[in-house]
C-alpha cells in the first residue's frame, strides 16, 4: 500500500487484504475521473466578454487588477438616465 499518499490513509482500516490491494487504484480511478469533469467544466465555461462601448470595457485595465486581488468589489458610476412620459 502507498503509505506516503495523504489520500491513502483511510485504506488502512480495510480488513480485507484482497479490498486493501484494490483500494489504492479505485481511489486513483476516482482521482481522475473528477480531474475530468473538472477539465470538462473548465472547457465548457464561456469567456468574459464585454461590448467595448460600454464604459465598464473602457476601464478594464483599472478594475480587472482590484478584481483578482480582493473578494469584494464594488464598481459605481454614472447611470444612464431613461425618461418615460406619462409617468
Amino acid at each position: 500500500m502507498n503509505e506516503s499518499h495523504p489520500g491513502l490513509e483511510g485504506a488502512r482500516r480495510i480488513r480485507k487484504p484482497k479490498a486493501q490491494q484494490t483500494a489504492p487504484g479505485e481511489i486513483n480511478d476516482g482521482i481522475e475521473q473528477c480531474e475530468l469533469q473538472r477539465s470538462a467544466r473548465r472547457a465548457a465555461t464561456p469567456g468574459i466578454t464585454y461590448p467595448e462601448q460600454l464604459r465598464v470595457s473602457q476601464e478594464q485595465d483599472h478594475s480587472l487588477p482590484a478584481i483578482c486581488d480582493r473578494q469584494v468589489v464594488i464598481i459605481a458610476g454614472e447611470a444612464a438616465r431613461v425618461r418615460r412620459p406619462g409617468f
